[in-house]
């Protein structure tokens, strides 16, 4: 029967090229690795490497290439998954808020995070909105109030909106009507 640890001792073989190699890497028997490959290539009917004795070397198949390529996916499953499961055991919840909106929108949040019971469990992270998208994207934070004058759409990121705001532009009257009427920068906000 096929065990994670088989597709494990695959992927670092193939990394490695060598059976003596892998073996110490895990810090087991030689026989070991080879049963585990055994075990793949009998559990799909395939051939994941051609060995050559003479040359004391391997070649991994083209579909052991692709059974590295699933392995990887699922060594991120098996990551992520563990990072849920530690987030939830700890209860922590990172979230990211840029200065501005920190400012002026995080304190009414806050009031209702301390009204709830639910403050300490949160650790706020200040960086841009920019900055922020690429750590939720990351995985580093878990939640992010992000100012954005479009909608965010961005994979493996839900994005809801939660306040809308209008934005004016305020002018000094010690501009003059020809810096105004020659003033192009206006016509980028409409």
């Amino acid at each position: 029967m096929l065990k994670l640890q088989d597709l494990m001792y695959f992927k670092i073989l193939a990394e490695l090229g060598s059976f003596t190699e892998t073996s110490n890497f895990f810090n087991v028997s030689q026989p070991t690795i080879s049963y585990a490959i055994k075990r793949i290539e009998e559990e799909f009917n395939i051939e994941i490497i051609v060995s050559d004795h003479k040359h004391h070397s391997i070649d991994i198949t083209e579909i052991g290439q692709v059974l590295i390529i699933h392995i990887e996916n699922i060594e991120n499953e098996l990551h992520e998954m563990s990072s849920n499961i530690d987030k939830l055991k700890t209860g922590d919840i990172k979230c990211g808020v840029p200065p501005i909106i920190g400012n002026t929108y995080f304190h009414r949040v806050s009031l209702n995070l301390i009204k709830n019971n639910l403050m300490d469990s949160v650790s706020i992270i200040n960086k841009g909105s920019k900055d922020l998208i690429t750590e939720l994207k990351e995985g580093n934070i878990d939640i992010g109030l992000i100012g954005s004058l479009k909608p965010i759409k961005e994979n493996n990121l839900i994005s809801k909106v939660i306040k809308t705001d209008n934005y004016k532009i305020i002018i000094s009257l010690n501009l003059t009507k020809y810096h105004l009427n020659n003033l192009k920068m206006l016509s980028l906000f409409h």
